[in-house]
């Protein structure tokens, strides 16, 4: 049977608010609920800043929880 999973598209990376709130909520549901995978996405063309893989490893949480779709 195939896992379900929640991905949370949009910025994700910046310190922007609506950056934060999608930060926020996929590592929350990660730590609260764990029937689901978690994970983040975005289209590179279609928001302001997209990490570099420099920039996740800064930031292992969140390169946990990225989908690199392109």
């Amino acid at each position: 049977m195939e896992r379900k999973s929640i991905e949370i598209v949009g910025p994700f990376f910046t310190n922007y608010s609506y950056a934060r709130v999608n930060r926020g909520l996929a590592l929350g549901l990660k730590e609260v609920q764990h029937q689901y995978d978690v994970y983040v996405s975005c289209n590179k063309d279609k928001i302001d800043y997209y990490p570099t893989q420099s920039d996740l490893n800064s930031k292992q949480e969140i390169k946990e929880l990225f989908l690199r779709r392109n």
